[in-house]
Formats: structure tokens, sequence, C-alpha cells
């Protein structure tokens, strides 16, 4: 927080009016000047402000205690994190951050019975809970409960049936059910049975684990503290079983309240804003700068974190894929933005790698609905050699080959506005090739030692799967642009369109064979957003229809 405070002070003051001036394009430029500290203010009240608590309860220390969930060790603030985003949709009810949220509903079911978690919005699913008219979308646990064993039979239906053909109501009913017995495991987590004391022969051949118990019965004594409002009580207990300063959890925690990735986003998009307000770099390139290495700085902070909290490289899952992608465009804009001659493809290149960020973690958000984006590898990702090889080299791809397909977007628009931008776009044309060959270099490498990790594990080097035939795609779509322009078959506009449709290509290989469920990568899968990723392929469709459009259509 000094560090931003200190920031802003820096910013407004290098930003501040130093003349006044009827001259509307000076106006203009002052007026921005101090639109951007407004925004700077509005991000840090964003991430300062706070709900207050009537209990006076240090949740910071409580958010540590360490937990077993999902296969690993993990602070409780993050089993409050990805239940409330699984079952409401966001990390907060209302006011209520996660962590007092899960207090309630281990400590007060009869409050949280009450309160709206649950989310839907199948009207079918409507119909069944009683609501015809679709008038409410969130609901409490007290409203479903009447019909929650005819959704239990329901779902275990439905389950029966394989996952890619099951239809939307299906999926709804299944989902619902998942939430319904996730709330009701966190309801009863720190309701520990008491029975009868053991045999001494027993408990000495149970003694390593009933040690265990010792550790249980003291969280559990959070919950009567809450149910007597004794906050004291409760900072007392959370202080005695909370993590190490030093440790994982404590680590993991700290990233969970800070959202960085977040943080990173809004700065992102201010620095976007930026790039569009001074038409070209100019007199803005100094604050654009350090804007963008403390947004890619945060982004970076993160990535670097969730590796020390997994002990593994930057991508081990589908939201890490999507979180590294963006960091992997900008760290290549960044790379090569010294080689850049032109001021304004500068400006272009680092605006569209800020545009694929910012949509790269969006999609991250998304995905973390899912569960935990910390999850325990499957068994044969368990390796960290091949994840800090084949899998990073072949994002790094994805990166480079995205960055080209953005920057053939730009270029097909620009020449429907600006009739001369076709004669000059040689070196922006020539910018987009050294990309794709980029991508090319790396996705190809990428594969072939996917294939020695395939022959390791599965005893085959290809087999065509189609988690294969989509890095095989991307690789050969490189291939065709590269020797498509080398043979003379396609000029600056086939180029870039050809690019545009790498897009699509990535998308393919990264997100539509997950969606096939199907394979020996069908480990990955995942049975939603496919109306997105159709609806990205009919984006770079238009694109690539608007770069195709004859001369006589520009007059």
């Amino acid at each position: 927080m000094v560090v931003s405070l200190f920031f802003l002070f820096s910013f407004g003051r290098w930003f501040g009016m130093a003349y006044d001036s009827h001259d509307p394009a000076i106006a203009m430029r002052r007026w921005l000047r101090w639109a951007w500290v407004l925004v700077l203010v509005a991000v840090l009240v964003r991430f300062s402000g706070s709900v207050p608590d009537h209990l006076d309860i240090d949740w910071g220390s409580v958010s540590r205690i360490p937990v077993q969930a999902n296969g690993r060790v993990q602070p409780m603030d993050t089993v409050a994190r990805n239940a409330l985003l699984f079952i409401h949709g966001k990390q907060s009810l209302g006011d209520q951050e996660a962590m007092p949220w899960l207090m309630t509903v281990m400590a007060d079911a009869q409050t949280a019975d009450t309160l709206p978690h649950f989310v839907v919005y199948h009207s079918q699913l409507h119909s069944f809970l009683g609501l015809p008219n679709a008038s409410k979308h969130r609901m409490s646990f007290q409203r479903i409960e009447p019909y929650y064993q005819r959704l239990i039979e329901l779902a275990e239906q439905f389950r029966s049936i394989e996952v890619p053909l099951r239809d939307a109501f299906q999926q709804a009913v299944i989902r619902l059910d998942d939430q319904m017995q996730l709330y009701i495991r966190l309801k009863n987590t720190l309701q520990l049975e008491t029975g009868t004391q053991l045999s001494p022969e027993i408990a000495t051949a149970l003694r390593d684990r009933l040690a265990y118990f010792s550790v249980a019965e003291g969280v559990a004594e959070l919950v009567p503290a809450y149910r007597a409002s004794d906050g004291d009580g409760v900072t007392r207990i959370a202080h005695a079983h909370r993590a190490s300063l030093v440790s994982r959890v404590t680590l993991e925690s700290v990233l969970n309240r800070s959202m960085v990735f977040y943080q990173a986003l809004v700065w992102y998009s201010l620095v976007m804003i930026m790039i569009l307000g001074s038409y070209r770099i100019g007199w803005m390139a100094q604050g654009i700068f350090v804007t963008t290495a403390w947004a890619f700085g945060l982004h970076s902070v993160g990535l670097l974190c969730r590796m020390v909290i997994e002990n593994r490289p930057p991508v081990t899952n589908l939201y890490s894929s999507a979180v590294f992608v963006g960091w992997g465009v900008l760290a290549l804009a960044l790379s090569i933005g010294p080689r850049i001659q032109s001021s304004a493809n500068r400006s272009i290149v680092l605006f569209f790698s800020l545009v694929i960020n910012f949509l790269t973690l969006i999609i991250a958000h998304h995905l973390s609905i899912q569960g935990d984006t910390l999850e325990m590898l499957q068994a044969v990702l368990d390796t960290n050699f091949w994840l800090s090889t084949h899998v990073v080299i072949m994002t790094l791809g994805y990166s480079a080959m995205l960055l080209a397909g953005f920057l053939g977007m730009y270029y097909v628009v620009r020449r429907l506005v600006d009739h001369s931008f076709e004669k000059q776009s040689a070196d922006l044309v020539r910018l987009t090739l050294i990309i794709v060959m980029v991508g090319l270099s790396l996705s190809s490498v990428g594969t072939i030692l996917g294939g020695i990790w395939a022959d390791q594990s599965w005893g085959r080097f290809w087999g065509w799967d189609p988690k294969e035939n989509g890095a095989l795609l991307v690789v050969l779509w490189g291939a065709i642009i590269l020797h498509a322009r080398l043979a003379g078959w396609i000029k600056n506009r086939g180029l870039m369109v050809l690019a545009i449709a790498g897009n699509s290509v990535v998308a393919f290989s990264w997100f539509g064979v997950n969606m096939l469920g199907i394979g020996l990568h069908a480990y990955g899968f995942m049975n939603k957003s496919m109306g997105w990723l159709i609806g990205f392929y009919l984006v770079n469709g238009f694109f690539m229809y608007l770069g195709l459009l004859p001369k006589r259509f520009l007059k």
C-alpha cells in the first residue's frame, strides 16, 4: 500500500498541470493527465477499502490456519474462497468476505441457511424449484432444501450420461447438486463427534493418528467461540494454530488476499487507456513505461508465488496456462520493443500485448470458478522437468502466435480506415512475420519434446491424440505462413489474414481439444465455454473477411 501511494504521488506530480492554455489539444492532454490520477485513486480505494468487523477478529490469522483439502495442505482462506467461488460465483457474498462467510456456515448454520448462496439461471431448473417466472436467480439453502431429495435423484440419473452428451439442464442439475453437497460438508466440517474412551491397546496402536485429532479439536474450538461472539477467543485460537510466517500456507494466504492478478488486470487496463489517450507514445512514454513495469511486476510476483507454493513450474493446469500465456505475450513485447525502430509500431505491439493479457486474465478468472487453481497434479503430469520444458515452451508458442494474430486484426482494420496504410505497413508486416517465426520455433521444439515425454509415459512418440494433433496444427499453420510468404504466394495482406487465422488454430489447440473429452489427454477435459470458443472463431472469421475485401471496397 505504501508503495502504491508513493507511486500515485510521483505519477500525479509528473502529470501536474504545468500551464494554462486555450489550445484544445493542450487542454485535452491536461485533462488526460488528471484523468489517470483519478483512475489511480479509484484503484487504491478499491484495494484499501474493507468492511468493518463487529467482532474485531484477526481474520488474517484465521485465514492462515492450515487444513487438508483436495489432497494438499492449504490455508483455510483458500478453502473459503474456492468454496464461495464454486457455490456463489464470487469470492464475496455481498459485503461479507470469504473467510467470515465460511465461519458463518460452520458455526451459525441457522443464519447461513437463509443467505442467498446459490445462483440458478436455468429456466427449467427454476420451474423445478417452484419459481416458474425465473424471478429470482440467487437462492438460499432453506429455499432449495424441500426439493433436495428430488434433486439428488435427478443428479444421480444424469451422472450416468456421458459428460459430452449432457444437455444444459442436466449440467445445471448436477452442478447445483455438487454445490449443495459442498455446502453441507462445510457446515459439518468442524462438528467433531465424541466417543467412548479407547482401550489402552488401541490408543497405543493409533498413537500417531490420534495426534491429529488433538489438533482438530483445538481448531474446532473456533465454532463455539464464534457462536458466543467471542472475537478475542477466535483470534486467540487462530494465533495458536496459524501457519508459520515463512510457510507456503502463509504465502498462499497472502497471495489470496493481495489479489495480485486482479490488480495487474486493473493496471493493464490503465496502460491501455493511457496509450489510447496519448495516440502515440510521445509525451506519455515515461508514465506508460512505469505503469507497464509495475503491472508486469505484479503479474510476475503472482506467478513466482504460485511456483513456490506448488514447487512446480508456472504452468500446471488450464488456469495457470491462461495466466502464463498473457505474461508470455507481454514478455515478448517488452523484449522486442527496444529493437523496433518505429515508435508507432512499438505502441501498437505494446497495446495489443496488453489486450491479450487483459483477456487471458479474464479467462483465468472464469477458469478459477471450477475449483482449486493449485490442485494436485494428475499422476501423468507429476514431473517438473517436462512441465518446465515441453509445457512452458508450448505455452510461449501460443503467446507468440496470438500476438501475431492480434497485430493482423489491427492491420485489417487500419487498412479499412486509412487507405494509405497498406503502402506504409511493411515494417509492421515484417515484425509480424518475425513473431510468427518465434511462435513456430517454440511450438516445433515444444511438440518434439512432448513426443519424447509421451514416449516415456505411454511407450509411443506419436499416437494422433487430439491434443497432439492440436499442437501439430499450430506448427503446420506457422509453417504454412512462412513458406507461403517465402514462395511469394501471399503478400502483406495475405500474411496478416493468415496470422489472424492462427488465433483460431491456437484456441483449438489450447481449449478446443479439451472439450472433446477423448484421448490420453482427457484429464484436461472441460465441457463449458463452447459458446465463447465459437464466438472467438466467428470474430476471427469476421476480421479475416475484412482483410480479404478487395481494394475497390476501400474507396
